[in-house]
């Protein structure tokens, strides 16, 4: 039960974020949130002139927090044996600390030169996540699934649900996420954005 207390935590939390911004604020003042950079800070200052009192930058702050330090630690350990592997650091105390600095160091000094490109650099790890976690799956799986390198196709009873109708539809859900990002203002600037 204790395990799952902090996820609701956040959840609700999260939840709160976006009501009181997407509540509480009309266009206007987001339009004036996104002009200034569209970070947390300036999200806490606009919501701050509307209901005055900490409760509220709290939640926000909470919320921040645990999405700067969860996105952190989930793209980090995300890559960390894929570094390990590239990098040739064995499996001892001494190579798992040259990776935690190859994987850790990077980003840490990024937060810390440019403390307001959180919301840029969420893009760009989400576009990496879209990469590892969605399309070289589906490639994988297809591949499997298909057969190939001299290896026969998997057999009916090792294919799990719809086969490669799901898999097209993963890996089209994959393409389309990284595509958007490519699209978007932090890249190649097509998309329309809400200003």
């Amino acid at each position: 039960m204790r395990g799952t207390l902090g996820p609701v935590w956040n959840v609700v939390n999260g939840v709160s974020v976006i009501l009181v911004g997407f509540g509480v604020l009309g266009r206007e003042p987001l339009r004036e949130v996104y002009a200034q950079g569209g970070n947390i800070s300036h999200f806490l200052a606009a919501v701050d002139t509307i209901i005055p009192g900490a409760w509220v930058g709290h939640f926000v702050s909470v919320f921040a927090f645990l999405a700067v330090v969860t996105s952190f630690l989930g793209a980090g350990l995300g890559l960390f044996d894929y570094i390990a592997d590239v990098f040739g650091f064995d499996d001892t105390r001494q190579g798992r600390i040259k990776t935690s600095i190859v994987t850790f160091a990077p980003p840490v000094l990024a937060g810390v030169m440019f403390p307001d490109g959180f919301i840029i650099a969420i893009g760009f790890a989400g576009f990496a996540a879209a990469i590892w976690s969605v399309i070289i799956p589906a490639a994988m799986e297809w591949k499997f699934l298909r057969g190939g390198a001299g290896r026969p196709a998997a057999p009916r009873g090792e294919r799990a649900g719809p086969g490669l109708g799901l898999v097209r539809v993963v890996w089209l859900y994959g393409v389309v996420t990284a595509a958007f990002h490519l699209l978007s203002p932090d890249v190649l600037d097509v998309l329309p954005v809400y200003r």
